[in-house]
């Protein structure tokens, strides 16, 4: 894994703006050729698109600018003074190189420290941003589902398990890979209809702390996104997309309905 091969991917912008520059697509093709570069990429676009989320999320409060000059016009003399007279002619040279490593050591981890996303769900939530902020592209673009659950086997990627029936019915768009603490995630993406997008993530059940309930979807909002996550068998899986709540519940409607009709068939069978 070439360092330059890793600068020149680390200064490529989102969105595929300089995929043109000759170096930056040649660095690209060495990615899709080396797993663990590829892999190296997709962890940085993560922690990038984190670390931007953070950065729009923060607010800065009314008149600060004005604050801060003004506390600057009545401080910066003594301040000055005292460290040009005191501080700084205290500290050798070696304890301002280490003081300055420390600063920067802080710094780092008070940006990057609480990147990782606490669950899944929430991993799964910021990949499926960046698909639909073209941040990223699908790993693989096909139509079929078949052939979606062929390619993730081969690819050793956890395939969605029964589709609700209205899902089934969905365009699909393609599919991509992700990984989230060393467990490989899948996502399919679907056309939901009216310049709607719904995404499916999943991933194995077997090790997470907490999975989803079974066959019952559970509901909740994360980043913006509506988010229905439920278990079948050994995996767990995600619907997901920037809809409400009754439109990801009115996919399941069908399902529902041919589960209790199964349900009832046992009972009479049983008698």
């Amino acid at each position: 894994m070439s360092n330059e091969t890793k600068l020149l991917l680390s200064a490529r912008r989102p969105g595929g703006h300089d995929d043109a520059d000759p170096a930056i697509a040649e660095a690209l093709a060495r990615a899709k050729a080396d797993p663990a570069l590829s892999a190296w990429v997709e962890e940085q676009q993560r922690t990038d698109a984190a670390l931007a989320l953070k950065l729009l999320s923060v607010q800065p409060p009314a008149g600060l600018r004005e604050t801060i000059l003004t506390g600057g016009k009545v401080s910066r003399r003594g301040w000055r003074t005292w460290f040009e007279q005191k501080a700084w002619k205290s500290f050798t040279n070696s304890e301002m190189i280490a003081a300055v490593a420390v600063a920067v050591v802080f710094l780092i981890a008070a940006i990057f420290g609480n990147n990782e996303p606490r669950n899944w769900q929430s991993a799964g939530a910021l990949e499926v941003a960046r698909i639909e902020n073209t941040q990223r592209e699908l790993d693989h673009v096909v139509g079929s589902m078949d052939e979606i659950r062929i390619w993730l086997a081969r690819q050793t990627c956890p395939a969605p398990a029964t589709l609700p029936v209205q899902v089934q019915g969905l365009p699909i768009y393609g599919c991509a890979k992700m990984n989230w603490r060393g467990q490989p995630m899948s996502i399919v993406c679907f056309n939901l209809g009216g310049g709607r997008e719904v995404h499916l993530v999943t991933i194995e059940s077997q090790n997470l702390p907490a999975a989803p309930p079974e066959g019952t979807p559970e509901y909740a909002t994360i980043n913006g996104y509506m988010t229905a996550s439920w278990n079948e068998g050994d995996v767990a899986m995600m619907l997901i997309g920037k809809v409400e709540r009754a439109d990801l519940e009115k996919l399941f409607v069908a399902s529902a309905k041919a589960a209790l009709q199964i349900h009832v068939q046992k009972l009479l069978a049983a008698r």
